[in-house]
């Protein structure tokens, strides 16, 4: 009887209505909905491989120019029609070349065929990508796809989202979602203390004082890259000593140490170890005698600046930090805002891991810097390894660190955990409102 009752305490419950707090902008067009009210093509294994969701099997053609997947039949959208081939070639075909690296998308049939004038190797686990979820308007304007949610209201700032009952997956748990969009963390971590949220965002520079104030605390492992980026666009950083000299000067654990209190990792790779596991081939030292010894070699350089997101004030804090360093390397550098009128010679950006597959996400990565990633002679950690090392040897790009996600929840949120690309498991979670 023991038995019983404690399973009976611990098994997942149907209902209730969960509220979310978010800095994002949160829209019916939103990028973070996608995967809540759709799902794309393929999913990733544990080992990053894809494995089969909305197509049910795939293969290339013409030297992986061409792509042909086949969708799985009798799957219901959230306004009760079914999924058809063209609809699938619809909602592909709104994305913006960011996401995808086709150049059409068609139905035929029952499947989809995409083309490019280039092989598309990783294709599959492109499609991966939660930004490749399956998500349209229908007729009526409205927001559909096939996901766990679908759209039920919406006003400025929140969106509300109910479960879907049919969907082929199963049904979520919760009988609703409340997300509430552009709440500083101040505010999300208040409505959480009083129980006016259920989960709340934690940044990376205060996952300590979260865990040590007792907050229940969900860390993913290491997603988001800090990284600066060095324009050779003015005449004196063409020199590729003197962007040598200024990724040798940096201390990044001195930043991790003190900004982020520890929680996140050193990198001079463009990839995390956990992924690789070659991150330690990258020195992500500081090595300021060289810094000073090839500033030394080189003739005059005017004051550069290092421009950070406007509005960010870690960021801000950070590029300070930088600007220190080079300076102790004999350099002259100033920190600002950025803007369109600033023309900055160098920029502290941060990029979200795109893909668990490290091959799509250095693409990704790559993409997103504007810099070109070699031919991979193989998909090996070798061959993907010695495509990093010719990225960064010509210090366009200085990785810096690699930092978690984290959220906070509520003690009614059970089966509280993140995958391990930081993203909530929504579909997972149920919730018991204890006395």
């Amino acid at each position: 009887m023991l038995v019983v009752s404690a399973f009976a305490r611990t098994r997942p419950r149907y209902g209730g209505n969960l509220r979310v707090e978010t800095a994002d902008v949160v829209t019916n067009s939103a990028d973070f909905l996608r995967p809540l009210i759709g799902d794309t093509l393929t999913s990733l294994d544990p080992q990053g491989n894809p494995q089969p969701r909305l197509a049910l099997r795939w293969e290339s053609q013409n030297g992986g120019e061409r792509w042909q997947f086949w969708i799985r039949p009798d799957t219901k959208l959230t306004d009760g029609s079914f999924l058809t081939a063209t609809l699938v070639a619809q909602s592909l075909t709104t994305l913006t070349a960011q996401f995808h690296r086709w150049q059409s998308v068609r139905a035929s049939g029952n499947s989809v065929i995409f083309e490019s004038g280039t092989p598309m190797p990783n294709m599959p686990a492109e499609l991966a990508s939660p930004l490749n979820a399956i998500v349209f308007a229908d007729a009526s304007g409205a927001t559909v796809g096939t996901g766990p949610f679908r759209i039920a209201g919406s006003s400025p700032n929140t969106v509300i989202l109910k479960a879907n009952s049919e969907y082929w997956r199963g049904r979520p748990f919760v009988d609703s979602l409340d997300i509430t969009g552009q709440q500083s963390v101040r505010t999300q971590w208040l409505d959480l203390n009083v129980t006016r949220t259920d989960i709340a965002e934690v940044p990376p520079d205060v996952i300590r004082l979260a865990v040590q104030s007792r907050m229940r605390t969900a860390i993913s492992p290491v997603n988001e890259l800090l990284v600066l980026q060095i324009s050779d666009g003015t005449s004196q950083l063409q020199d590729v000593h003197l962007r040598q000299a200024i990724a040798n000067s940096i201390d990044r654990n001195s930043i991790l140490n003190f900004i982020y209190q520890k929680q996140g990792e050193a990198t001079g790779s463009l990839l995390p170890n956990w992924m690789t596991g070659y991150g330690m081939l990258f020195d992500s030292s500081q090595q300021l005698a060289v810094a000073r010894d090839l500033r030394a070699a080189l003739p005059y350089v005017p004051a550069l600046t290092i421009a950070y997101p406007s509005g960010d004030s870690t960021l801000q804090l950070i590029a300070e930090r930088i600007a220190l360093n080079i300076r102790d390397a004999g350099l002259n550098v100033q920190t600002a805002p950025d803007s369109a009128t600033l023309r900055a010679d160098m920029h502290l950006m941060r990029l979200r891991l795109p893909s668990d597959n490290p091959v799509v996400a250095l693409a990704g990565i790559a993409n997103e810097l504007g810099i070109t990633i070699p031919p991979l002679t193989s998909n090996s950690m070798e061959g993907i390894c010695k495509a990093e090392q010719a990225m960064l040897s010509t210090y366009k790009v200085v990785p810096l660190l690699y930092l978690p996600t984290a959220y906070a929840a509520s003690n009614r949120v059970r089966d509280w955990h993140l995958d391990k690309m930081g993203t909530p498991l929504w579909q997972g979670y149920w919730l018991e409102d204890r006395k």
